[in-house]
């Protein structure tokens, strides 16, 4: 069990997260020279700006006709406001942290319009804003890790609650006692 737990329990080692997990997460392809990755990062801040300034000029005539943004923006706040106030990298009052989360965020549901915001998304999104203190980086992270798991994230839940059922099945016959 120990040999696990090493192995596979720990991921890799946190000295050099921030280096690998931007090839793990598709920001960078594996064969990317590091001039490439500033590019590549180059053109993804100029995209990023362009999503997050569609979202900022939402006029307030505007937003009294869109429900769907209303609503979502309503749910980051909710969220942000409750994501990791314990940590240092987004205690206090008016903590820039907490902003740029917001704003990672709202760009996301510009970014993905199908599936915009759902509740817990935020606590993805935190280790990767605390890990590269940079918000290209960590959007950019963000981005590759929904287009892994974003059938965990429809509003309809029909993933989780498939997952939820294949964990009553193992737990069914791994542990009866528990099941009942």
């Amino acid at each position: 069990s120990s040999g696990i737990n090493a192995e596979y329990g720990g991921g890799c080692e946190p000295s050099i997260r921030a280096e690998v997990w931007p090839f793990l997460l598709g920001v960078y392809p594996w064969e990317s020279t590091k001039l490439e990755r500033a590019a590549i990062l180059e053109d993804r801040a100029a995209q990023y700006e362009v999503m997050e300034n569609q979202w900022r000029s939402i006029t307030p005539d505007q937003m009294k006709r869109n429900a769907l943004h209303r609503d979502r923006e309503a749910l980051v706040e909710k969220d942000v406001l409750r994501t990791d106030r314990v940590s240092d990298f987004y205690s206090g009052e008016e903590n820039p942290n907490v902003t740029e989360m917001y704003e990672m965020l709202m760009t996301y549901c510009q970014y993905n319009f199908d599936l915009g915001y759902v509740q817990g998304m935020s606590d993805l999104m935190s280790p990767l804003h605390c890990l590269f203190k940079d918000k290209q980086l960590a959007f950019w992270s963000f981005v590759g890790y929904m287009e892994k798991m974003e059938l965990h994230f429809t509003m309809d839940q029909k993933r989780i609650q498939e997952k939820l059922s294949e964990l009553s099945s193992l737990v069914y016959y791994c542990d009866s006692e528990l099941y009942n």
